[in-house]
């Protein structure tokens, strides 16, 4: 905070009230075509959400009135970012399993909104360097326990996560039925 007249410091004049959000001046008296500058500098924390509105206004009593100046807003800028991970250790983050062909297998990942507004993922498989190309699928394990259960559905979307929520996955892949289906599949959830 900081006020300037006629482009001279006042010191000590200015207050600020955190319970009403306030910022007083007071600059004595003035005589006509005095320039006065009242400067106003606010950090945004950094746990502050994404969208938020930031009106301020400045009111100006004087002797025989008031006067208002216009409203600015300034909105805190929203950021998007998503962290899918399969739920593996540190020291083995991916999964290796072996299928026969017509088997289904199942790998448990986790979506986290690290945004600071909530958000929509829309979800993609990936499939690089495959020898063959199994069945892909992405089914919400909405009680956490690793099985597609019947009340689980399969989605190409989560919506509305609030920042710093987290939602379980399985990716569900169905190798071929077929007796000449052989090598690897690479595979992975990208939102």
């Amino acid at each position: 905070l900081r006020v300037t007249v006629n482009s001279t410091e006042r010191v000590g004049t200015v207050t600020y009230e955190m319970s009403t959000r306030t910022v007083t001046a007071t600059l004595g008296t003035l005589n006509p075509d005095d320039e006065v500058v009242l400067t106003i500098a606010a950090r945004v924390s950094a746990t502050t959400s994404g969208g938020v509105k930031i009106n301020n206004e400045a009111i100006l009593n004087f002797t025989g009135g008031s006067l208002t100046t216009n409203r600015v807003t300034h909105v805190t800028p929203a950021t998007c970012a998503v962290v899918i991970k399969s739920d593996g250790s540190v020291a083995k983050p991916a999964f290796t399993e072996y299928a026969l062909p017509g088997d289904t297998v199942l790998y448990p990942y986790t979506l986290t909104n690290l945004g600071n507004v909530t958000n929509d993922f829309a979800l993609e498989t990936t499939l690089v360097q495959n020898s063959f190309t199994p069945t892909l699928s992405i089914v919400h394990d909405v009680n956490n326990n690793g099985f597609v259960d019947a009340s689980e559905l399969t989605i190409t979307r989560i919506e509305d996560l609030p920042s710093g929520e987290t939602e379980h996955l399985l990716l569900v892949v169905t190798v071929p039925n077929s007796l000449e289906v052989n090598g690897d599949a690479f595979v992975n959830i990208v939102g």
